[in-house]
């Protein structure tokens, strides 16, 4: 029947775990190495890829601020030129009245200095007026 040679049992096993023992050494420490690097590996680019975002998020919230704060500052600086430019034209406004006012009243002076004339004129004539009217009358 069949012959089981020792030899050749005791052969293959010595084989069989030299080959274990090798490929142990050889292959599979150096690839679950590899795996357990590689895994570290994606684990730190994991973290630093949520540090980024949180990172991006905080910037983002920073950026919102500084645009509210920067519009903020943009209305009150309109505003404060708004205000300026009021009170420069009510400030020329103001002027400009005051000087209108002072020639107005200039003119009126001068109106009145025109009328006393025309008055003294006209009382310095009526004599010449009534000798002038009662001609005519006479005439008639």
């Amino acid at each position: 029947m069949l012959d089981v040679s020792l030899t050749a049992m005791i052969t293959t096993i010595v084989v069989f775990l030299a080959l274990i023992y090798f490929l142990n050494i050889k292959l599979y420490r150096p690839l679950l190495l590899h795996m357990e690097k590689r895994e570290a590996i994606i684990k730190e680019d994991e973290a630093n890829a949520m540090k980024n975002a949180q990172d991006a998020d905080a910037d983002k919230a920073e950026i919102v601020r500084i645009m509210d704060a920067a519009k903020l500052q943009a209305v009150k600086i309109k505003q404060e030129a708004m205000d300026s430019a009021k009170q420069a034209a009510a400030r020329e406004i103001a002027e400009k009245k005051t000087a209108m006012e002072e020639d107005f009243d200039q003119f009126l002076g001068g109106l009145d200095e025109q009328k006393r004339n025309l008055k003294n004129d006209l009382q310095a004539k009526i004599p010449e007026f009534k000798n002038a009217l009662s001609s005519a009358v006479a005439k008639v």
